[in-house]
């Protein structure tokens, strides 16, 4: 296949520009200016194909689609890192990582935002060069787990966990650390839990054992069949099977002063507790967090739950959805969750149903609306779209009909589709991952 140009940018007619993000009547005025949108303005998309082997980034700033190189193997997934600057793409036969040529400025100190409060990254926050794949860094191996830890690439390598730290990716030639632990062979990416007091959690036998360097502790939990690890807040969460563990970390500042007197820890001590994740009758086929809260939903049905640890407890939401119905039955279109992302920039969730649904849930308050991915096919499926997020944004590629819907949200509106571009005919999109300059608050975790 030519890969030069891999897809074709459609020039966007007044009309697909929806009357300027128009098409919605909360949508902003005719009197769209570049500068609304200058937090997408720096933003890379990075495609992988089941089709091929290519790698591709749409650029949002010259608004074109660009060939980035191959793929180890076909049907990559990706995975972005927290700060949103470098993705991991995992094949088969491989990683290899990426980065975005974007290069965040660092905030001035002090400028942290509370979680849930909105706010703009402006165009002058970050510079950008090529995208480019760090072929120092390109491992060819089959059978390689990776997972993203508070800002590192972990990487399971014939039973040992490799960790990248995403923020010197660039400059990497190898991985800056490895946990290798005598006679234990780890079945899937260690997670950080604390760097401090070298806390990690430690996935072998069945078993997920929190480790202190390379001296294993009492806390032991059952996990078989390891598949996610996220954060929430101070909370691990991994998904073993279809259930879910938790373990959460907290300085004792943070915890009772009673609980800490009982353990006879030193005051210099984290606690380390492991709350029950009762989820009732929901079987978790994904886990996906934004740092803040989790979400998990199941292979069928429209069940979906929020996960996250507050004020000392676990909480547990259920997410409720306001599908579209048959006309005729009565039932609803949706049957199934393709997919969940979150916005980076606020605290929208967006939630991608097989009924050709895009439906945004305000995290905070639990409330939801919906928009229609309107040249979708009734008849498509959960394999035929891919689901990213940007700061406020959201972008789907619908392969059966050949469409990149660009979904944003500014200026207080609600979010609706902004843009569509045409991709090459019989473009087959794998995975893809918005790489843009996540705000620094997202990385609160990584210390």
């Amino acid at each position: 296949m030519n890969l030069t140009p891999l897809f074709k940018l459609s020039l966007i007619s007044g009309a697909l520009m929806l009357a300027a993000c128009g098409g919605d009547d909360n949508s902003s005025s005719s009197n769209n200016t570049d500068d609304e949108h200058n937090h997408a303005a720096s933003a890379r998309i990075l495609m992988t194909s089941n089709s091929d082997t290519a790698l591709t980034v749409f650029d949002q700033a010259h608004e074109e689609f660009e060939a980035l190189g191959q793929a180890t193997e076909m049907s990559g997934n990706v995975i972005r890192s927290d700060d949103g600057l470098s993705a991991a793409v995992v094949t088969s036969d491989g990683v290899q990582f990426v980065y975005s040529g974007i290069h965040a400025e660092e905030h001035e100190e002090g400028e942290e935002h509370e979680e849930g409060e909105e706010h703009e990254e402006d165009e002058e926050h970050s510079e950008t060069h090529d995208a480019e794949i760090l072929t120092a860094l390109t491992l060819n191996e089959a059978g390689l787990t990776v997972s993203m830890t508070q800002n590192h690439f972990a990487v399971l390598k014939g039973g040992n966990t490799q960790f990248y730290p995403a923020a010197e990716l660039e400059e990497a030639t190898e991985p800056k650390a490895g946990l290798e632990l005598t006679g234990v062979t780890q079945t899937y990416p260690a997670a950080i839990l604390d760097k401090e007091h070298a806390l990690r959690l430690v996935f072998a036998k069945d078993k997920a054992i929190v480790y202190e360097g390379t001296e294993a502790t009492e806390t032991v939990l059952d996990c078989v069949s390891p598949t996610a690890v996220v954060k929430a807040h101070e909370m691990t969460l991994a998904q073993c099977g279809t259930a879910l563990i938790a373990v959460v970390v907290e300085e004792h500042e943070h915890a009772e002063e009673a609980q800490a007197a009982e353990e006879g820890a030193s005051e210099d001590e984290p606690s380390i507790e492991t709350p029950t994740i009762d989820l009732g009758t929901l079987e978790v086929s994904k886990l996906v967090s934004n740092g803040h809260k989790a979400v998990v939903f199941g292979s069928s049905g429209l069940a979906l739950k929020s996960v996250t640890w507050k004020d000392d407890q676990v909480m547990i939401v259920d997410m409720e959805l306001e599908p579209a119905k048959d006309e005729v039955s009565g039932e609803p279109k949706a049957t199934a969750i393709c997919d969940v992302d979150f916005a980076t920039a606020d605290t929208k969730a967006g939630i991608l149903t097989n009924d050709g649904q895009l439906h945004f849930t305000d995290l905070k308050a639990n409330t939801t609306r919906k928009i229609e991915l309107d040249d979708s096919n009734e008849n498509a499926t959960c394999a035929d779209w891919a689901l990213t997020s940007g700061p406020q944004s959201f972008t789907v590629m619908d392969s059966d009909v050949g469409k990149m819907y660009y979904i944003d949200s500014h200026d207080g509106h609600p979010y609706h589709i902004h843009e569509k571009f045409d991709l090459t005919s019989g473009t087959d999109v794998a995975a893809a991952a918005m790489l843009h300059a996540v705000g620094m608050e997202h990385n609160h975790d990584d210390h």
